[in-house]
């Protein structure tokens, strides 16, 4: 009866041990909501990068535009 006894115990606390073991826990949910974290970051930061092409390109568009060309800065003789 006391053999029992301590085997039903050793029992419920491997049981137990097994339920909770990290190696059984499921975290696919915790492994898609960190890649999905990783993708919006990598997303925002190309959307704000892309930006910061397009306003330099844009700049550099500008400042070609409104330099004088060459033949209206040479001396007229």
């Amino acid at each position: 009866m006391l053999e029992d006894k301590a085997r039903e115990d050793k029992q419920n606390r491997l049981k137990e041990r097994v339920v909770n073991s990290k190696a059984l826990v499921d975290n696919r949910e915790k492994l898609e909501e960190t890649r999905k974290q990783k993708q919006d970051d990598f997303k925002n930061n190309l959307r704000e990068q892309t930006a910061e092409y397009k306003n330099k390109l844009a700049r550099s568009y500008q400042r070609v535009y409104n330099k004088p060309l060459m033949f209206e800065t040479s001396k007229r003789v």
